[in-house]
C-alpha cells in the first residue's frame, strides 16, 4: 500500500467532509484533540494520522472512519 496515496485521499476526504458539514478547522481539532495545525497538515496529505486519531476526526465531521475506508477502496486504483 502507499502511504502517501493513503494520506492524500483521507486528507482530501477529510477536508470534503469537514466543508460539507460546515465546520472550521478549530472546530474540527477541538472535537477530534487534534492540533488545529495537525488537522492543516493531515487535509493536505502532508502527514499521517493513526488510526485512533482518524477515528476521531472522522466523528468530528459526523462520519464514521469506515465511509473513508469504503472510499479509498473505490479510488485508489484510479488514483495510482
Amino acid at each position: 500500500m502507499d502511504k502517501q496515496l493513503f494520506r492524500e485521499l483521507f486528507g482530501s476526504w477529510l477536508k470534503t467532509k469537514r466543508k460539507a458539514a460546515n465546520k472550521t478547522l478549530e472546530q474540527v481539532s477541538t472535537l477530534s484533540g487534534v492540533g488545529r495545525g495537525h488537522v492543516s497538515e493531515i487535509e493536505r496529505g502532508i502527514i499521517g494520522c493513526t488510526i485512533l486519531k482518524g477515528i476521531m476526526l472522522a466523528e468530528s465531521v459526523d462520519c464514521k472512519f469506515e465511509e473513508f475506508i469504503k472510499h479509498f477502496e473505490q479510488n485508489r486504483s484510479s488514483v495510482s
